[in-house]
């Protein structure tokens, strides 16, 4: 399996367990999480042998949501022309979200500690 800077993916037998690991932040999601999570629901979308998707976070908590550290970093208003960067990042998790509702695996969400926002619509799969 690939690796990955703030997921781990690991596959046993028709089991795929991915865990949120961003344990320091509670797992919040950032841009590089969202790439990251759409790259591995591709390969689980492709993967026939794999009939199960567990996934969990890090660290005693599901998911706090969006990183609010990275939300705040953004510019406050788009260059000329340019989308509203807050916009490009919600449509990034929405993509990834559907991506997760388009897999075939069965999903199963071990919630444990916090489960907010985009955490709990993913909890929800």
């Amino acid at each position: 399996m690939a690796d990955y800077e703030f997921l781990k993916l690991e596959r046993r037998d028709a089991v795929a367990r991915l865990t949120l690991d961003r344990p320091q932040r509670r797992n919040a999601l950032t841009h590089g999480m969202m790439l990251e999570l759409e790259d591995v629901f591709a390969r689980l979308r492709a993967d026939a042998g794999c009939r199960v998707l567990v996934l969990r976070g890090a660290g005693g908590h599901f998911c706090a949501g969006g990183d609010l550290d990275a939300m705040a970093a953004m510019p406050p208003e788009p260059a000329d022309g340019a989308r509203d960067p807050l916009v490009a990042a919600y449509r990034q998790f929405g993509n990834a979200r559907l991506a997760l509702d388009a897999l075939p695996q069965a999903p199963i969400s071990v919630v444990e500690g916090s489960a907010v926002g985009g955490g709990f619509g993913m909890a929800c799969c």
